[in-house]
């Protein structure tokens, strides 16, 4: 079985710049003092101010879009 991870969700830069080089679309969260600007420099393609609003808009996020293979 080949497991393909297209997105992720990062709240450090070392986490989106580790994502972005496999690969992955990231999705950053301003959770442990990082800043926007930091995440979106390491390659998030979206930031939110917390866990609760990529929640709140999950359905207009990358991580409810779907692709022809994707499974996550």
């Amino acid at each position: 079985m080949i497991l393909s991870i297209k997105r992720c969700i990062a709240d450090t830069s070392y986490d989106a710049e580790a994502a972005g080089k496999a690969g992955v679309r990231t999705i950053g969260v301003l959770w442990r003092g990082f800043t926007e600007q930091s995440l979106r420099l390491a390659g998030c393609v979206e930031v939110y101010p917390g866990p609760a609003s990529l929640f709140a808009r999950f359905k207009q996020s990358l991580l409810a879009e779907r692709t022809s293979n994707s499974t996550v």
